[in-house]
């Protein structure tokens, strides 16, 4: 049996022909088309943290394609079908193959994807947000809350000391803004996950910030698989 080439799924464009394959409802082999509807959609449950990373088609894909490969036209595979959305029709989403590259490694040794939790919560920075509260830059993650012992912690990341009630949430400002990680942007938390899904427990991750006016680089050492 040959194996399915694999595609770069960064290449991959809104209204492209696709083919999904899988057993849906026990129906083995079943092969469906459709097209690219959506790119990086952030679905609630997504497995392995995969906000704002998955592919959405309107190929039919139902309970059983789970797994099974979505195609492009010439055939190679371009993600893994994962999800549909229950409460609409022809709404189904797919992992990206270039994402299953990064954690196929850990899929094979562990049976899951590493993970690495560095016990800190951040929300995104943008436009509207820097300018309420007066910070200096537009983009990166502002650093809310850090868990005592946790490798956030050992690096010397801060957290905010100051809360701020807006609508039904709070927010904690002061803390540092994480703007880069190994000098890659980092614009949301899906930046951050791609990255450290592509690391291994006891790696140095660079983490660039600003804390008030000043830049400067902090090193973040991987926890152990449980932390």
């Amino acid at each position: 049996m040959k194996p399915l080439p694999l595609a770069d799924s960064d290449q991959v464009e809104i209204g492209q022909k696709v083919l999904a394959i899988g057993n849906p409802f026990g129906l083995h082999n079943t092969l469906t088309t459709g097209i690219v509807s959506g790119l990086a959609r952030d679905i609630p449950g997504a497995p392995v943290g995969l906000g704002e990373a998955l592919l959405q088609t309107d190929a039919a894909i139902n309970p059983g394609n789970s797994g099974g490969p979505l195609l492009d036209s010439a055939g190679a595979v371009i993600g893994v079908n994962t999800l549909v959305a229950r409460e609409g029709q022809n709404i189904g989403f797919a992992i990206p193959i270039n994402f299953v590259k990064k954690i196929l490694p850990e899929l094979i040794s562990m049976g899951h994807a590493y993970k690495p939790n560095l016990g800190f919560s951040a929300l995104p920075v943008t436009s509207g947000f820097a300018s309420l509260l007066g910070l200096s830059i537009r983009s990166g993650l502002l650093v809310q809350e850090i868990l005592e012992g946790s490798p956030a912690a050992l690096a010397g990341l801060k957290g905010g000391g100051r809360m701020i009630p807006m609508g039904d949430s709070v927010w904690v400002v002061g803390g540092d803004v994480i703007i880069a990680v190994n000098g890659k942007k980092i614009v949301s938390p899906h930046d951050l996950t791609v990255i450290l899904l592509g690391a291994r427990p006891g790696d140095k991750v660079q983490f660039e910030i600003q804390r008030g006016e000043e830049r400067r680089t902090v090193s973040v050492i991987l926890p152990p698989m449980h932390f």
